[in-house]
């Protein structure tokens, strides 16, 4: 006979020790499913790391738990509003301290691309060419994801059963995969399936062993912002080399109606070998792609 799991729901709210509070509920419990309901600001990257990587003082990552996939909900009544609008968190009062400087518009897209399985709900709300724009940009944006539709009756339990049936996930979660299966990532990679249901959306991937000149790419971004008022611009991502900043990596990012241009940290070709990674094998990827004489820039 099949014994039904014993089911726990959790709320991480971001700032108490998570893993602590699932031991508190688990107890003496061998074996339980949970359900973790994060804060609406929480980027799940940052939930699953706890769980894969190792602390910050080199600690073993935590085997005890395991994901088996990663959920997020989309309320696409305000979904397209939300993009076009991109209010930061500070405006409404959600950020986590003085140096978040997130926007919803932000969280919501960096929450689709890093997920297994995406819920779109009231989606039923929207005529037929909003419906198919929503499920389009979320096929963009995550292409490899699970997407499923509330129904107009809204949620039953049936419908919770299914999308939520761990044995038809039965290899679990796998950090390293869902982390490249976002869209701006496969189109850098060149497996984006590109899908179209006529809402005219594009996308394509600029590559260069050149910097970019400052002046000119400052004119560029302005005329993006430009343009992107009428929603034109959904998704940028990616590392930039800029010529008057010769040994940073910048980190390109816009979502929606935001955009943010960051240093990240130095190239490769600007740190001491005796800061590289150790291992042969990292190192061997790093020299499969250098080119002389700027390296991985």
């Amino acid at each position: 006979m099949r014994h039904s799991p014993t089911h726990l729901f959790v709320r991480d709210d971001g700032y108490t020790d998570l893993v602590g509070h699932l031991e508190d509920v688990i107890g003496d419990r061998r074996s339980c499913e949970i359900v973790v309901e994060a804060e609406a600001t929480l980027e799940p990257v940052a939930v699953a790391e706890l769980f894969y990587l190792e602390g910050e003082n080199g600690e073993p990552p935590d085997d005890r738990f395991a994901i088996q996939t990663m959920i997020s909900v989309v309320d696409c009544s305000r979904f397209l509003k939300d993009l076009n609008e991109a209010v930061s968190l500070q405006t409404l009062e959600l950020d986590y301290d003085e140096f978040d400087d997130r926007s919803h518009a932000d969280v919501i897209v960096e929450q689709i691309e890093f997920s297994d399985l995406v819920i779109l709900n009231r989606i039923s709300d929207l005529d037929e060419l909003e419906r198919e724009r929503v499920l389009n940009l979320v096929e963009w944006l995550n292409p490899a994801a699970q997407i499923e539709q509330v129904p107009p009756e809204g949620l039953s339990r049936e419908f919770l059963e299914r999308v939520m049936d761990v044995e038809s996930r039965p290899h679990g979660f796998d950090l390293e995969e869902v982390s490249r299966r976002a869209g701006w990532m496969r189109l850098i990679e060149e497996t984006h399936p590109k899908k179209d249901r006529g809402a005219g959306l594009s996308g394509f991937t600029i590559r260069a062993r050149r910097p970019l000149h400052p002046e000119r790419f400052q004119d560029f971004l302005s005329l993006l912002q430009n343009r992107s008022q009428g929603h034109d611009v959904v998704r940028v991502k990616g590392w930039v080399w800029i010529a008057t900043r010769n040994s940073e990596i910048g980190l390109w990012a816009q979502a929606g109606e935001a955009w943010q241009l960051l240093a990240v940290g130095a190239w490769l070709a600007a740190t001491p070998m005796r800061e590289w990674p150790s291992e042969k094998e990292e190192r061997d990827a790093i020299m499969a792609d250098w080119v002389p004489p700027y390296g991985d820039r």
